[in-house]
């Protein structure tokens, strides 16, 4: 209604109210306590407002009340839930969402004559447990007590309740098993039981619930073998028991037990077997999630026959398909499903080659995620894969795929994350990359890429992450990389660029991981790369960078990691890298570095490892080196001046005298 204000305390006034409807308006501040005067009152209905403050005990006093809605609010402090549950006449309470709201349910619920319906007490911060006499209130239809702070067990005769309908306990942490007594709730259509700590078997008799469509017990500690008396639930629209421990397998003609199956969450169990051919003839299902099983065998290539299918994922299995094998290649038939938007298939056994088919009309409307890392494709990449013009994620990573990157990926306008890494492509990477105006990530490691960067990659400003480490590129590192100012991880490892780091490597603002080592960088380290105060972690080992550590560095508050080992670095180790609060590894072997190594701060903890082979090093004895040796010399004025130097293990050094 767009009213606003707040709630006159003359309100308890109107001693002959019996309905009091405010809700879905904007009010603020509190409840006042003088409703609790109104005694005739029989709804209260305050929610999707911006109510803040306690709820009044007052409210225990409406003795008529039959409805309190106070959801949607900003309320605080504990609810008088002793109180309102002896208003025998109340039969809903809901103070859901609100977020703040804490109290425990009584010890003793529901007395004679109790006609409570529906208590909602979800989205809060309710603690304790769930008493034994719950099952009093013999009326109820609606318990929902997700998230929470719930503890202890479910109630083990919660099994008498025979009205109920919705039991939500999901986001508790509530222990123990799950008590058969679940099998007499005749009339249940949603029972959520996810993401708490019950432990044991699912029981049978869960498979007793005629009128249940919602099931869901994922994210708990459940073992054993999977009732199978569940798939023959034939209302179930959604089954879930992600990340549990459970086992078994799934039946021949799971089509005809479960024939109104919307969304099946099986995924990180110990299931096996086969994927039953008959899952095909689920023409409801949205949603098939098997990941992090032990199936085996063949997908069935009958899949394209679920045309509501939106969600698809089959990783971490053991399927052996051939997509080479038009028998086998399940691929195409996920053609004919025109919604389908999410494919993982990732670290399974399947060989063969991407089909042209992947890149059809129907995919191309619909897929926005494809998933196959850790498989063994092989061959090339299609072109025919630039045609999915929705696609935001595309991982290959870790197969055998041979052949250049498709120019075609360039149209992928939409692509967020391409990964591609540890393959065994070549060729350079193609201009038309310079496209992906809304690429994020961008991960091309291990293959055998070559050539130039192309010099437009410095105007995808949406990128944050860009992985190139471990091929044979070659060239200067293009000027408009360090021109990236949101990059925030930038990984040319082991690859041969040469030249300089230029002093505009400043402009990386964001990086937090820099990692050049293994490359043919020359000259000095530049003292700008000191204004990157968000770096965390810096490599340049490996290369043949000369001049000294830049005093800068010191102003790399948050390093963690420094690493410039193996160049041809000299001078000494800046003392001030003492004050780096957070760096815990730092490599300076392998130059030609001279004077005292530091050995405050983190020093105090870097091993002799890391500084070897810098015959001009001296300090600590256990670093190995040399004592730092006192020297007295005696000015003109008399002045005695001390002077540290180094006694070699063949020839001494010579200290002149200052004059």
């Amino acid at each position: 209604m767009g009213l606003e204000g707040t709630i006159a305390q003359e309100i308890g006034n109107l001693s002959f109210l019996t309905y009091l409807d405010i809700g879905n308006n904007s009010f603020t501040g509190s409840i006042p306590d003088e409703i609790g005067n109104l005694n005739r009152l029989r709804v209260l209905v305050m929610s999707n407002n911006q109510l803040g403050g306690h709820i009044p005990t007052s409210l225990g006093l409406l003795t008529n009340l039959e409805m309190l809605d106070l959801s949607d609010n900003r309320l605080t402090g504990s609810v008088p839930l002793s109180s309102l549950l002896k208003i025998s006449s109340l039969r809903v309470i809901a103070v859901t969402r609100n977020q703040q709201l804490t109290g425990s349910l009584p010890v003793d619920m529901c007395g004679p004559g109790t006609r409570l319906e529906k208590l909602r007490l979800s989205i809060n911060q309710f603690v304790g447990s769930i008493p034994e006499t719950i099952s009093r209130c013999g009326q109820l239809k609606i318990i929902s007590f997700s998230y929470n702070n719930f503890t202890g067990s479910i109630p083990v005769n919660i099994g008498n309740l025979p009205q109920l309908q919705i039991l939500a306990l999901g986001r508790n942490q509530l222990s123990g098993s799950i008590p058969p007594s679940i099998g007499n709730l005749s009339n249940l259509n949603t029972l959520d039981f996810s993401s708490n700590r019950l432990q044991g078997m699912v029981p049978s008799e869960m498979g007793q619930l005629p009128n249940l469509t919602f099931l869901s017990l994922g994210l708990n500690r459940l073992h054993g073998d999977f009732p199978q008396s569940i798939f023959n639930l034939t209302t179930l629209q959604t089954l879930a028991f992600t990340l549990n421990n459970l086992s078994g397998n799934l039946p021949p003609s799971i089509d005809q037990g479960l024939p109104n199956l919307q969304f099946l969450y099986l995924a990180d169990n110990q299931f096996s077997g086969k994927i039953p051919v008959s899952i095909s003839n689920l023409s409801r299902l949205t949603t098939l999630d098997v990941n992090g099983n032990s199936f085996s065998g063949n997908i069935p290539i009958t899949l394209g026959n679920l045309q509501q299918l939106q969600v698809l994922r089959l990783g971490f299995n053991q399927f052996t398909n051939n997509l080479s094998i038009p028998q086998q290649d399940f691929l195409t038939s996920l053609t004919y499903c025109k919604n389908l938007a999410f494919i993982e298939i990732s670290t399974n056994p399947i060989t063969g080659v991407l089909p042209k088919s992947l890149g059809s009309t129907n995919m191309s409307a619909s897929l926005e995620d494809f998933k196959a890392f850790s498989c063994r494709i092989s061959g090339a990449i299609p072109d025919e894969i630039g045609n999915l013009n929705n696609l935001v994620w595309l991982t290959l990573e870790d197969n055998e795929l041979t052949g250049e990157i498709p120019t075609t990926l360039g149209r992928l306008k939409k692509l967020q994350r391409l990964s591609i890494r540890v393959n065994k492509l070549h060729g350079s990477i193609p201009p038309s990359f310079c496209n992906l105006e809304n690429l994020y990530h961008l991960r091309l490691t291990r293959n055998r890429l070559s050539g130039e960067l192309p010099n437009c990659l410095g105007n995808l400003i949406s990128l944050r992450r860009m992985y190139l480490g471990n091929n044979t590129f070659s060239s200067s590192i293009p000027s408009s990389l360090w021109s990236i100012c949101r990059i925030q991880v930038l990984s040319l490892f082991d690859n041969s660029f040469n030249g300089s780091l230029p002093p505009e490597i400043s402009s990386l603002s964001s990086v937090i991981e820099l990692d050049l080592h293994g490359n043919q960088l020359s000259g000095e380290i530049p003292s700008t790369i000191g204004q990157l105060q968000n770096l965390a972690t810096l490599s340049l080992s490996d290369n043949e960078l000369n001049g000294h550590i830049p005093e800068s560095f010191s102003s790399l508050r948050n390093l963690q990691y420094l690493d410039i080992s193996h160049n041809n670095l000299s001078g000494s180790i800046p003392k001030s890298l003492e004050s780096l609060l957070y760096l815990s590894y730092f490599n300076v072997s392998f130059n030609e570095l001279t004077g005292e190594i530091p050995e405050g701060g983190h020093f105090a903890n870097f091993t002799p490892d890391l500084f070897a082979d810098n015959i001009g090093l001296c300090g600590s004895s256990r670093f190995n080196v040399e004592a730092c040796e006192m020297v007295n010399t005696t000015k003109s004025s008399g002045n005695n001046i001390l002077i540290r130097y180094i006694v070699p293990p063949i020839a001494s050094m010579i200290v002149e005298r200052l004059l």
